[in-house]
């Protein structure tokens, strides 16, 4: 049995002196440093009555990631569930978040926690009576650096993700230990030997989680973060780093583009650029390869809540309208309204599962667990989409009522919700409309009581 804080320490015994992770401008975490500061810091939760199984919610800006990824560690070997919010929860989400996921404590990097603009002063004051607002530098203060570890099983819920869904509050997803190391095959032509990483995902995303995670999973690789994504910085970080491989979101590939950096740095180590998290237009995959000459532009399918099942397009620039097949044991079917097999080359619901994965679930939500994740293990992902005859996949549309901006989910009905509460408003229908750099920006059609501006 192996539950995840067995991988850093496994790592601190073989390379102890390796750097793990690098925050740009900030400074760096090597495997001893992070496994003694998140022991320090677990001593420190279980003192301040963190018992086993209890959710604590991680509020951290990127800037403050190698002190987020300390406390990440820190809620397991507590024996706690990690509850990953970024910046961009703020206000009433975020208190809904916490009530959601029963949160006993928040931690931060220090002082109150800023979780997002227009948070405003005394955030931490409404994050509810029963929730204990910690500081990691308070949590290690003092506290040994050995090796600790609350028994848990690998079964036993290791993080909740909070993600959009069709209604209301971003839901949880649930995964547990065993189901964050299941991991399939690499890909063919993972890259042999020690490498650098770079990425700008916000912190609690899925794609910042597989990031931080990478470190630990291969000892071989550095992971270094970005505060916020700036294509100039990016591309100098290729170069000075030498970096082979790129996972970018097609907003950060737009951004790239559309600024000129790319030709102003040396990116020929790069062999590989990953485009995932949001539709991607064919237009950007050509310009995408021509400012990464050397390398081949893959595009790939995959949701939080599916975890390993996922479609892969290996060649991108040939085939720029799909998304590909299946990855390793991922299975793939579309379905009509009435959930029977829709024929090849007829649209429907896209529903993944990866035989043998655990499963994930939405976490102390049965009710919409029902609907998207079914007892055979099938993910009804709400993307409408149909595969041709050699099985490959390509998407047409979305059932579920999201705005895709920049690779992050925005729930129409959630922002619908915030526009009603306003006196002037009579009616109100939100919906998405392109955007040359997000891929979509959210707009509203709006019906007013009375004259408005």
């Amino acid at each position: 049995m192996t539950v995840v804080p067995d991988l850093l320490r496994q790592r601190a015994t073989e390379a102890p002196d390796e750097v793990a992770l690098i925050a740009d401008g900030v400074g760096s975490l090597t495997y001893r440093q992070w496994e003694q500061r998140s022991n320090a810091a677990a001593r420190g939760l279980v003192s301040q009555g963190v018992a086993t199984q209890q959710t604590v919610a991680l509020i951290f800006g990127n800037r403050d990631w190698l002190d987020y990824a300390v406390g990440y560690l820190a809620v397991q070997k507590a024996g706690g569930i990690a509850v990953p919010l970024g910046p961009r929860f703020a206000g009433a989400e975020l208190e809904g978040i916490l009530a959601a996921s029963g949160a006993v404590a928040v931690v931060s990097a220090g002082g109150s926690p800023s979780p997002g603009p227009g948070a405003g002063p005394g955030c931490a004051e409404r994050f509810g009576s029963g929730v204990a607002h910690l500081s990691l530098p308070e949590l290690e203060d003092r506290n040994s650096p050995e090796s600790f570890q609350v028994p848990v099983a690998d079964s036993d819920l290791a993080e909740v993700l909070y993600t959009s869904g069709t209604t209301g509050l971003p839901k949880g997803v649930a995964c547990s230990h065993a189901n964050i190391l299941f991991h399939a095959p690499p890909p063919e032509g993972e890259f042999p030997g020690r490498a650098s990483v770079v990425h700008a995902f916000p912190v609690g995303t899925n794609a910042g989680q597989e990031v931080l995670r990478l470190p630990l999973r291969r000892g071989d690789r550095t992971a270094v973060i970005l505060a916020a994504f700036d294509p100039e910085r990016y591309c100098q970080v290729i170069e000075e780093r030498r970096v082979r491989r790129l996972q970018l979101v097609p907003a950060m590939a737009q951004l790239i583009v559309a600024s000129g950096a790319a030709g102003r740095h040396d990116l020929s180590s790069v062999e590989r650029v990953v485009l995932s998290s949001a539709p991607c237009p064919p237009t950007l995959i050509a310009a995408t390869a021509a400012a990464f000459a050397h390398a081949a532009v893959w595009n790939t399918y995959a949701l939080t809540e599916a975890g390993t099942a996922r479609t892969l397009n290996t060649d991108a620039v040939a085939h720029p309208d799909a998304v590909g097949r299946p990855v390793g044991a991922t299975q793939l079917r579309i379905v009509d309204d009435d959930g029977h097999e829709a024929a090849t080359g007829t649209a429907g619901e896209v529903l993944l599962r990866h035989p043998g994965a655990p499963a994930r679930w939405y976490f102390r939500d049965p009710e919409a667990t029902a609907r998207t994740f079914d007892r055979d293990g099938w993910v009804h992902t709400g993307d409408v989409g149909y595969v041709d005859d050699g099985g490959t996949l390509y998407l047409v549309d979305r059932k579920k009522d999201l705005i895709i901006v920049g690779g992050l989910n925005v729930s129409s009905v959630e922002v619908e919700n915030v526009l009603f509460r306003h006196p002037a408003v009579a009616d109100v229908a939100v919906f998405g409309v392109d955007h040359p750099i997000l891929g979509q920006d959210v707009a509203a059609a709006v019906v007013g009581r009375g004259a408005v501006t």
